[in-house]
């Protein structure tokens, strides 16, 4: 009896399974597919029981490569579960550090800056100080009389006033806790 092809349909059953596999076991896959391949062309099909025995040792490989696919399918799944939970975890790490590098530091510099806000306090206090006794020794300094006001220089000493209360205010420093 002549031999006959592989059914050209179960050969393209095998390439488009060759096509679907990935990873690690590709090569093990090869291999099975090069075996099975080996043994389908030289055997003669000369009764009807070798064919079927073919047949099914060709989809018992395919349900083999099948389950190989779906254990790797399965591992990739629980693998990338892995890797995301283990990014969160040093997400939240991360941002636990840099809040208490950031509560460490703000605890470092409010003493320094309590300190120089202190000091600027009353250096300006000082100034202020000063520039009250110029001014009151140059007010007495002056002889005679003073002129009579202008309405506009009435208004300028007025405005200047204001300003320096606003200015007081704003380096008054708040309440301590």
């Amino acid at each position: 009896m002549p031999l006959s092809p592989p059914d050209p349909s179960s050969t393209r059953q095998v390439e488009r399974i060759r096509e679907i596999l990935v990873g690690r076991q590709m090569q093990g896959i090869e291999q099975r597919l090069d075996r099975l391949e080996s043994r389908l062309q030289p055997m003669p099909v000369a009764d009807p029981a070798s064919f079927e025995s073919l047949r099914r040792e060709q989809r018992e490989a395919i349900t083999r490569l099948q389950d190989d696919l779906d254990a790797e399918k399965l591992r990739q799944w629980e693998e990338t579960r892995r890797l995301a939970a283990q990014i969160q975890t040093v997400a939240r790490q991360r941002r636990e550090i840099a809040d208490e590098a950031k509560a460490a530091v703000i605890d470092d510099l409010r003493p320094r800056f309590e300190e120089w806000q202190g000091s600027l306090l009353a250096w300006l206090g000082h100034r202020e100080k000063e520039l009250e006794k110029r001014f009151e020794s140059r007010l007495r300094a002056l002889s005679g009389p003073l002129p009579a006001p202008s309405p506009a220089l009435a208004e300028a000493l007025r405005r200047f006033a204001e300003a320096a209360e606003q200015l007081g205010q704003a380096f008054t420093p708040p309440a301590s806790p």
